[in-house]
C-alpha cells in the first residue's frame, strides 16, 4: 500500500489554489499607481481621501498634489511669482534747511518703496510662497 503524498483535504487545497490564482490575476490586471524605472510616475487620479496621519501624494491633470490629514489639497508644483519692478527712489542730499520740496521728495520716495513692497508681498502670496 502506498503512502498518501498529499495529506489533508485535496478539495480544500484546490479551493486555496483557485483563490490564490484569482488574486494573482487581479493583481496583474490592475494598472500600477506608480512606476519608478526612470523616476516616479504618478498616474492621474481623483483626489484621495485625507490620510489619518501624514499625507497622500497624487497627480491630477498631470500636476503633482498632496492632500494632508486635515483634507487640505496642496499643489506641489513650484509657482513663480510675478516680476516686481525695482522702485525708483532718488532723494537728494539733505539741505541746510528743509523746505516743502524736499519733504515732498521724501514722501514720494516712501510711497514708491511702499508700492514696491506691496507688489512683492502680493506676488509672493499669489505664488503660495507666503500666506496672507
Amino acid at each position: 500500500m502506498s503512502e498518501n503524498r498529499y495529506p489533508g483535504d485535496p478539495m480544500q487545497d484546490l479551493r486555496d489554489l483557485q483563490r490564490a490564482m484569482g488574486e494573482q490575476q487581479a493583481t496583474q490586471q490592475r494598472q500600477p499607481l506608480t512606476e519608478a524605472t526612470l523616476g516616479w510616475i504618478l498616474h492621474n487620479m481623483a483626489t484621495p481621501s485625507a490620510a489619518a496621519a501624514g499625507c497622500h501624494i497624487f497627480a491630477s491633470g498631470g500636476q503633482p498634489y498632496a492632500v494632508d490629514s486635515s483634507g487640505v489639497v496642496w499643489s506641489m508644483r513650484h509657482r513663480r511669482g510675478a516680476a516686481v519692478s525695482d522702485p525708483s527712489v532718488s532723494v537728494s542730499s539733505a539741505p541746510a534747511s528743509y523746505d516743502q520740496s524736499h519733504i515732498q521728495s521724501l514722501v514720494n520716495a516712501v510711497q514708491s518703496l511702499n508700492t514696491a513692497v506691496v507688489a512683492l508681498i502680493t506676488s509672493l502670496e499669489n505664488s503660495d510662497q507666503i500666506s496672507s
